[in-house]
């Protein structure tokens, strides 16, 4: 397992996780929409699958924002040195599959 890769890889995820997260928040707090259920879910399983992977580690500010780049490739790489492969393959693809719902939504709320 290459550590620069994959840290890139989760980095990417996160990132998009956040960009459709806040384009899809924007969208329902305009507009009265039947997923904010849909939404809400999707946003605890996500933010449940990096609290089960990094514990205590977050990747967010006081003001909701993410951390700067350099702070979140570093927190990944701490937390990444000695995990076994096939668990940080499992994690990758739960992180995929969160930002595709995310991006999923989305595009729904588009409509």
């Amino acid at each position: 397992m290459d550590l620069n890769n994959v840290t890139l890889e989760i980095t990417g995820l996160i990132i998009t996780f956040d960009h459709y997260d806040a384009l899809a928040a924007n969208l329902l707090s305009k507009e009265k929409s039947g997923l904010n259920d849909e939404f809400e879910k999707i946003r605890s399983k996500n933010s449940g699958h990096l609290r089960v992977f990094f514990g205590d580690t977050t990747f967010y500010d006081q003001d909701k924002q993410l951390k700067k780049l350099s702070e979140i490739k570093t927190a990944i790489k701490d937390r990444l040195e000695g995990v076994d492969a096939k668990k940080v393959h499992e994690f990758i693809e739960r992180l995929e599959k969160d930002a595709k719902k995310m991006r999923k939504l989305y595009k729904a709320l588009q409509k």
